[in-house]
């Protein structure tokens, strides 16, 4: 009994034949939510907060200048930018709070109980 390896070397059919072979892809990067271990700065927490409230600043104003009118409150441009700019003070101190007091309880690590409880 012979070889049946043939010319190449090869049995028909083997492990070493192409339709038999098995391609694994190459392994892929774990990709990890955006949040996962990226924490904001306190100074982009400020930048956020200011920009949200600048750009709700021409909303409120122009509201203003619509409905106080209709309550009967007669008020100059410049009073309305003076309120509207007390409210933004306002405004960015509560965001900015707010933003610090949730990223405390993203940053805070978990405890047994805390585990128990998810």
């Amino acid at each position: 009994m012979g070889d049946h390896r043939g010319v190449q070397g090869a049995v028909p059919g083997g492990v070493d034949a192409p339709e038999r072979r098995v391609r694994v892809p190459p392994p892929q990067p774990v990709l990890k939510p955006y949040n996962s271990s990226m924490k904001q700065s306190r100074r982009m927490s400020l930048v956020e907060a200011i920009a949200n409230v600048l750009l709700g600043f021409g909303v409120a104003l122009l509201t203003q200048v619509i409905v106080f009118p209709l309550f009967g409150l007669e008020v100059t441009l410049g009073e309305n930018l003076a309120i509207g700019g007390l409210f933004t003070l306002a405004s960015i101190s509560r965001s900015y709070a707010l933003r610090r007091v949730f990223e405390a309880i993203r940053a805070r690590p978990l405890t047994k109980t805390d585990a128990a409880t998810r």
